[in-house]
């Protein structure tokens, strides 16, 4: 199944033009997040499970995309997806009600997995806290992306519509059989940074990326791998973190993902149903409204089974919900040019300082 669409923007810029075919890998329920792995498995995130595409090529060559799930547990609303090393981690939300004290308490199980690449067979996923007394990630409002700084924190977006979201920092230890926290810092960057609802983060060499509402921040880590408002970076640059100084990219309602690439950073617009791609430069390229249902990711190929020309995007569709035609799906987007390849960076380089 295929649909089609003129792109503009960023696809004129890399001087890809006229009709872009828009191909449905997988149906995910509720599709948010995507990430390849070192070991070439892709994984994807959903409403309902964390799923391993097993991926098969009959005697014509045509491959045929089947999302098996790679946590064995119950449903759960999962959303980002990072790799350290060995080992990749996800976090996903799982409302409960409990009877406390002659009333009704609401909460949210906030429930950190992790799986380790370096064992035999397809990669699952473990619960982390299970036998946790307490979990410090059950604080959060809604845990959402993941990402790992250079060294080794892994930070975890906190989104909240109706108070203060902040981007959190968390502390691992691998020397049991299973991660574990060991410190956990909600706020890590919260109001300070002009943060009110972070919802994805990334992280490249020193810099932050983090999507906030209808904005993209951009923060600078120092040589300790710390925020500051102002930052002197290893090299003797000076950097500014202060919240009027760090939007590198505003436009629309709400961002979801964010893909640093080129220098700039390409983002999924969720409401206006479009993808953007920011410049270093300042210079802003988007695909029309309504290009894609609600998309909530995106990331460029990699692995045995797709290559730099191939954009993949999570559609989500209607928010918590896993089985209708609108969104509920993985598309791949063809490109002729190769995300991957240094030379197509560069020559976007030379393009938008001509411009």
């Amino acid at each position: 199944m295929t649909r089609m669409m003129t792109l503009s923007g960023l696809v004129a810029t890399l001087a890809l033009t006229g009709c872009i075919e828009q191909e449905t890998i997988a149906k995910v329920g509720d599709a948010e997040n995507i990430l390849f792995t070192s070991k070439g498995e892709l994984l994807v995130t959903g409403g309902q499970s964390i799923y391993r595409m097993e991926i098969t090529t009959n005697a014509s060559g045509i491959k045929t995309y089947k999302p098996v799930r790679a946590y064995a547990g119950g449903d759960c609303q999962f959303a980002g997806i990072a790799q350290h090393g060995d080992w990749v981690f996800t976090v996903c939300a799982k409302p409960y009600v409990k009877w406390q004290n002659l009333t009704f308490k609401l909460g949210i199980d906030t429930q950190l997995m992790a799986a380790n690449l370096t064992h035999s067979g397809p990669t699952t996923f473990k619960r982390l806290d299970i036998d946790w007394a307490s979990d410090p990630l059950d604080t959060l409002t809604i845990p959402n992306g993941l990402a790992f700084t250079p060294d080794g924190k892994l930070l975890i977006a906190d989104e909240n519509f109706f108070g203060q979201g902040s981007v959190g920092r968390i502390t691992l230890d691998y020397s049991g059989q299973w991660p574990a926290i060991t410190q956990f810092e909600k706020h890590w960057a919260g109001a300070e940074y002009g943060i009110k609802s972070s919802n994805g983060v990334k992280v490249t060499d020193n810099t932050v990326f983090i999507s906030d509402g209808g904005k993209v921040r951009r923060l600078f880590l120092n040589d300790r791998h710390e925020l500051e408002m102002t930052v002197i970076l290893a090299d003797g640059t000076l950097r500014s973190n202060d919240p009027q100084a760090n939007v590198f990219y505003q436009g629309g309602l709400v961002i979801d993902d964010i893909l640093p690439v080129c220098g700039g950073v390409a983002l999924t617009q969720f409401i206006e149903g479009k993808l953007v791609y920011a410049a270093a430069n300042g210079e802003v390229y988007q695909t029309p409204p309504l290009s894609f249902e609600s998309p909530s990711s995106l990331a460029i190929g990699q692995g045995p089974h797709f290559k730099g020309d191939d954009l993949l995007i999570t559609e989500k569709g209607l928010l918590l919900e896993n089985n209708s035609k609108l969104g509920n799906r993985l598309t791949r987007v063809k490109l002729p040019v190769d995300l991957n390849d240094p030379l197509t960076c560069e020559a976007l380089g030379d393009l938008l300082s001509k411009g």
